[in-house]
């Protein structure tokens, strides 16, 4: 359902966003100039750059995190809720993030 892809997207952004703090390489790497261009250099930046070894903690503290800040494993049918409200939440931070970039 939406709200299972929404979840896991915030999961997967927050996972990247991580990892691209730590290696720092992506932007110097990958190239948008085209999109063959960008799958060719994606590919070959997640070949030199992630590994099962240093993806297992970043999940691993992804999901702690998903327990700690949500009802799931105690009331996991609030899950829904508490999604559109993340998602609710995240808008809105954006929205003012964007405003004071101005």
């Amino acid at each position: 359902t939406c709200w299972q892809l929404h979840q896991a997207e915030l999961e997967i952004l927050g996972i990247f966003q991580n990892y691209e703090t730590n290696a720092g390489s992506y932007d110097r790497t990958v190239s948008s100039s085209g999109l063959d261009d960008l799958a060719r250099t994606s590919s070959s930046w997640l070949d030199q750059h992630v590994t099962l070894v240093q993806l297992r903690p970043l999940v691993t503290n992804a999901l702690k995190e998903l327990s700690v800040d949500t009802a799931i494993l105690t009331e996991p049918h609030k899950m829904p809720l508490e999604a559109l409200n993340s998602s609710a939440s995240l808008s809105f931070r954006t929205l003012n993030d964007q405003d004071r970039m101005k």
